[in-house]
């Protein structure tokens, strides 16, 4: 029996759904639809994403038992482009000083959506992630700095080999019922040895915060900040800066005031 005639209602639906989104034609404003699968229907429509290399990349890390999609809304767009601002000024600040920092910042660019192909557990293959937005050196292999509505910064620290050096969550609760709360969390790839001296990589929580309360209003929690340093490997920091340094913040305030405005365009 084919793949197609194998398929009950619900794995026909969810197939479809992946394939409107890839498309541009899956506009509804809810950011979400959930699907509870049975056992037997995840392995239909994984069989099938298998039969579909191109429609496969752009699903992989979004599936599971309980499925769940996730599309962005105007006002996630809207958000993004706001704290991107925030950053690339602070960068243009830098750019335009004096020093190895503005020779580095020159060689920072902004991609958007950013994707990105990590090593997969097989040597020759690789996965694509699409991520909202990053931030790249033009003489590294991946952005330094990655910016998600979404939450995959252990994929992204891990298989990265510490290339990407920090990834910057941002989930603005947008459609939750009851509570306008909305939080910005910082994860970034650290570098341990064991008790033989083998390397071994982990990712820590350094940063984690709401920056907008349950009633709408700004936090007094700390910035979101990351360092120039932040922006690409070690090595390449190392030979375009040496020691130099600064520091990038976007205050609890700046983030509310952005996602206030974005809702206010919706």
């Amino acid at each position: 029996m084919s793949t197609s005639q194998e398929f009950d209602l619900s794995s026909i639906s969810v197939m479809a759904l992946f394939r409107r989104i890839q498309a541009g034609r899956d506009l509804k404003n809810n950011t979400r639809t959930d699907y509870n699968l049975k056992r037997e229907e995840y392995d239909r429509i994984q069989r099938a994403l298998l039969q579909d290399e191109e429609l496969r990349c752009f699903v992989e890390t979004k599936i599971q038992r309980r499925l769940a999609v996730r599309r962005p809304t105007n006002v996630h767009r809207l958000f993004l482009d706001s704290v991107e601002y925030a950053i690339e000024s602070q960068l243009e600040s830098i750019r335009n000083g004096p020093g190895r920092k503005a020779r580095f910042v020159q060689n920072i660019r902004l991609t958007r959506p950013s994707t990105i192909c990590l090593p997969a557990k097989a040597s020759s293959d690789v996965s694509r992630h699409d991520a909202d937005a990053g931030l790249k050196h033009v003489d590294a292999r991946y952005p330094g700095v990655i910016i998600e509505i979404s939450e995959l910064a252990n994929k992204y620290l891990l298989a990265s080999d510490a290339n990407v050096q920090a990834v910057v969550c941002l989930d603005i609760a947008h459609g939750k019922k009851g509570s306008r709360r909305a939080t910005f969390s910082i994860r970034r790839s650290q570098l341990l040895s064991d008790d033989n001296g083998i390397e071994l990589r982990r990712t820590v929580l350094d940063a984690t915060d709401a920056f907008r309360d349950d009633e709408g209003k700004p936090t007094n929690n700390r910035d979101l900040q990351l360092r120039l340093s932040d922006f690409a490997f070690q090595r390449l920091v190392q030979e375009d800066m040496g020691d130099e340094d600064a520091q990038i913040s976007v205050s609890c305030v700046q983030l509310c005031q952005f996602l206030d405005e974005a809702e206010e365009c919706e």
